[in-house]
């Protein structure tokens, strides 16, 4: 469930997955509960929405409705408000375990703690500096990826690169992917 660019990520990598994956953008219609009907999980994943999404009789949908299209589901909180009150009333599991509110991500990569966060800035920073130097040298973008994959701890996941033309202004999400920084 989501009205913003986290939906449309989740989507893609739940299907790359092998997931049977919907992006929702509204509870409150008939036609995005129908998907809801015997669900294993809601992913509420939208940043800017002031909604409540999942729970009170405010809400989007709430824990009652929720429980009643699905025994089996969980709600996963990504980003977004949902009142686990309700959702506990109802058995309905929840990770994580607490009301993360308005405007608030689940989990973060402090989550982690420090070493896998400074772990993860050093190794982008080691791709960064793979790709630079292959570009001075006179690599071409495409090439200095392929560069970047075998001698730095890059994954194929999809690269930002910038168009020297462009100034850095506009980036390329790669094959397929659609320009999500405007």
């Amino acid at each position: 469930m989501s009205g913003d660019n986290f939906g449309k990520v989740i989507e893609k990598y739940l299907k790359a997955i092998g997931a049977d994956a919907y992006l929702i953008e509204n509870l409150k219609s008939e036609v995005s509960r129908r998907y809801l009907g015997n669900s294993d999980a809601l992913v509420v994943a939208d940043y800017k929405n002031n909604d409540v999404f999942v729970g009170a009789e405010d809400a989007q949908i709430s824990a009652k409705e929720l429980v009643e299209l699905s025994r089996k589901i969980s709600v996963i909180q990504f980003a977004g408000d949902i009142d686990i009150e309700e959702l506990e009333r109802y058995n309905i599991p929840f990770f994580p375990q607490r009301r993360i509110g308005k405007f608030r991500m689940g989990m973060t990569l402090a989550e982690l703690g420090p070493k896998p966060v400074n772990d993860l800035h050093c190794a982008g920073l080691k791709v960064g500096e793979v790709m630079a130097r292959a570009r001075l040298s006179g690599k071409s973008v495409e090439e200095a990826k392929m560069t970047a994959l075998k001698y730095s701890p890059a994954q194929d996941l999809f690269f930002a690169t910038v168009s020297t033309a462009d100034n850095a202004q506009n980036r390329n999400l790669g094959e397929g992917e659609v320009n999500e920084a405007k």
